[in-house]
This record gives C-alpha cells, sequence and structure tokens, in this order.
C-alpha cells in the first residue's frame, strides 16, 4: 500500500544520536558495526516490512522517511527502534511481559511523529508497544525489531566547516530523548543562529505553558539537518513575513532560547529576533 505525498515529504520526528568520536584499539570490522549499532536510518521504501525478529513475523509498515534508531547488525538486517505516538483509545494493557500496551483497533492503526501528526507506521491489531508516556489523549510509545539493510539509508549529520562554523556562533542544537528521558536543551536566554524547516503558523494554547497563551507561533524542523520539532513564537511585528512562508521552505532565523524544552514534548520553545528565507 502507498502513503500519500504527503507523508513523503514529512520525514519523522526522532531522537538523533551526537557526533561519535572514537578511539579504540578494536579492529576497523568491529568499530564500523558500533558506528553502525548508533547510527539513525531514514526509511527508502514506501510500506517497507518492520519485522519481529531477523526473517520472523512482520509486524508494521513503515511510511518512507521515516527515521528509525539503529541497533545491532545481523547480516542484511539491522535492528530498530520505531517510535512515535497513537491515540490512546486504539491501546489496551497487556499482560505479554516486556510490554504495556497493544493495538487494539482491527485491522490496524496509525502511529505518528507527534500527537495528531505526520503518521509515520500502520500498526497491526495486536501490535505490542512500550510506553514512554502520555500527551492528553495520545500516548507516546516505542517497540523494537527489525528492518532490512537494503531499505534504510543512513541519516546524514552535517560535518562541514560552514556547520562548525554555525555551531560555534549559535551554541549546541536541542539535546534529544535518549534511553527514555530527554536531557536538557539549549540554555534559556542564549541566542541562537539555525537554519529551520517551516512547517505551519499556530496559536498556542494551555498545552504550551511556556508560550502566552494566544500567542501567534510557528512549528519548525530543526536545526538542520535534525529532524527534531522546534516552536518559535513570532512578534507582531513579523507575523506577515511569517504567515507568507510557503509549508516546508527553508528558513534561517536568529532567535533567543525562552525554554530549553517544553513541558509536555521536549522540544525547544525561541524567541524570534529575525528571519531569512532560504532559497
Amino acid at each position: 500500500m502507498q502513503f500519500s505525498h504527503a507523508l513523503r515529504a514529512l520525514p519523522v520526528v526522532c531522537s538523533f544520536a551526537p557526533a561519535l568520536v572514537i578511539r579504540d584499539a578494536r579492529p576497523a570490522a568491529s568499530l564500523d558495526t558500533a558506528v553502525q549499532a548508533a547510527a539513525r536510518y531514514r526509511v527508502a521504501t514506501d510500506g517497507e516490512w518492520f519485522y519481529q525478529e531477523v526473517t520472523g513475523k512482520r509486524l508494521a509498515r513503515l511510511a518512507r522517511g521515516a527515521v528509525v534508531a539503529g541497533g545491532d547488525i545481523k547480516g542484511e538486517w539491522i535492528g530498530v527502534t520505531l517510535e512515535g505516538w497513537i491515540f490512546g483509545t486504539s491501546v489496551g494493557v497487556t499482560p505479554r511481559a516486556g510490554f504495556d500496551l497493544a493495538v487494539t483497533r482491527a485491522p490496524e492503526e496509525n502511529l505518528r511523529a507527534a500527537p495528531g501528526g505526520t503518521i509515520i507506521a500502520k500498526l497491526a491489531d495486536g501490535f505490542l508497544l512500550t510506553k514512554l508516556g502520555e500527551n492528553g489523549a495520545w500516548v507516546h510509545v516505542e517497540r523494537r525489531g527489525w528492518v532490512r539493510r537494503v531499505a534504510l539509508e543512513p541519516v546524514v549529520v552535517a560535518n562541514s566547516r560552514t556547520a562548525e562554523s554555525d555551531t560555534s556562533r549559535a551554541g549546541s542544537p536541542p539535546a534529544r530523548r535518549s534511553g527514555g528521558a530527554d536531557t536538557a536543551g539549549p540554555a534559556a536566554g542564549q541566542t541562537l543562529r539555525w537554519t529551520l524547516q517551516f512547517i505551519a503558523v499556530q496559536q498556542a494554547d494551555e498545552l504550551r505553558p511556556e508560550m502566552p497563551k494566544g500567542a501567534i507561533y510557528f512549528l519548525a524542523r530543526g536545526p538542520l539537518p535534525e529532524r527534531g520539532f522546534i516552536y518559535v513564537i513570532v512578534p507582531e511585528g513579523k507575523r506577515a513575513l511569517v504567515e507568507g512562508l510557503a509549508p516546508l521552505a527553508t528558513v534561517q532565523v536568529t532567535a533567543r532560547v525562552r525554554a530549553g524544552r517544553s513541558r509536555f514534548l521536549g522540544n525547544p520553545v525561541l524567541d524570534l529576533l529575525s528571519l531569512e528565507p532560504q532559497s
């Protein structure tokens, strides 16, 4: 089954591993395996299967563009962790050891990148999950499994002089969840210069306690090439500029950090100072 063009355009929001610096006396082959096991991969094939075990039972179908965390390498297979959000009424408690929930909607239910966000996978009725948290009617979950190596492509982390220069000026990108807990994001009050992918203009509500209720902000991904969500509060004088942006436009912003991570989803919240659309 093919996913929509919209799903292909919007890669999944997941955590990213920091660049590895390896100083080890192990053979080169062992080091390659270690690097691969810590990597992030993007699904290159629409509707690719997520397996319980190597050549085992097929459990779920993945959307093209979904990003998964790499695990063990076994021949032509890579162990991965699939993470996302599912509607709370579509799962129930399970007695199966090692899992918290099971999908209860037949024949399948959507797994999304964020509450109400982009679909990243289709989970079959009975699919077992580990619970990570909740946000209103949505449940944050994950599941480990296996995917064919030919269906995955490594997520490339920028390592150019330009990227290094931007990082030195702007500070480190937001730290992301690793091993089940969010770490601190950029420091409050810090001024950053980041390149982001604009998603949409939104209005703050009670689920965004770091922002004044009713404030206009835009949702973005970044800092590129990372794909985490960023919330950028827009001052009234720059509202027209932001509202004129096309979805998925690349912009460079200068902004001040209001909160290193939001209360519910752990995403950085910034106050916009300036914005420059990128061609």
